[in-house]
């Protein structure tokens, strides 16, 4: 519309530009910039602050020995069973159970997250497009925890997955610290 000038000032074009600038600019301007800063990191930054205080620094001792008592055993974590992976072409709309046991040397299952990350195998072998998926504790005999869930794959073709466990203390998975404790075990 811009170029295809019959006159001076392309009139079709001007109105959609204040067409734009009255409905689009409200969602991007600095106001709710602003607001979004406040909300989402410096307001709950400072009430996690308060309730640290005021609990005088106890829950930030406690995450510090949680911290030693997952470091000190972390190297004895291992996968024990890993399921053999989808078989041939998976359908969507078709059940497919996940399954692992995984060795906490001591931990408990709430102490790890257990993920498994399922896309498409490429021709190469590699997973691309994939989603990651938590797989909760079923089952626990001993040092011995059983994580399981039944996915129904959206998508169908030549699909596979592995499986992960990290440490599990964190409040919310967006500030979840990006740790050298993780550990994999390749399926499918």
């Amino acid at each position: 519309m811009f170029y295809e000038r019959r006159e001076q000032t392309p009139r079709e074009w001007i109105r959609r530009v204040k067409q734009s600038l009255m409905y689009i600019s409200p969602t991007f301007d600095c106001r709710r910039m602003v607001h979004e800063y406040m909300t989402e990191l410096y307001e709950p930054a400072h009430a996690q602050h308060v309730r640290i205080q005021k609990s005088e620094y106890q829950m930030v001792r406690e995450r510090a020995q949680w911290n030693s008592r997952v470091r000190e055993v972390w190297e004895r974590v291992r996968f024990v069973e890993s399921g053999s992976g989808p078989a041939g072409a998976v359908v969507s709309g078709k059940p497919l159970s996940v399954r692992t046991s995984i060795d906490l040397a001591g931990l408990t299952p709430a102490d790890v997250r257990v993920e498994v990350v399922m896309g498409r195998v490429d021709i190469d072998g590699n997973l691309e497009d994939t989603e990651v998926m938590v797989l909760p504790a079923v089952e626990q005999q001993g040092n011995v925890a059983v994580f399981c869930k039944e996915i129904v794959p959206e998508r169908t073709g030549r699909l596979g997955y592995a499986l992960r466990v990290s440490p599990n203390h964190f409040d919310d998975p967006l500030t979840r610290p990006c740790t050298s404790l993780l550990k994999w075990s390749s399926v499918g």
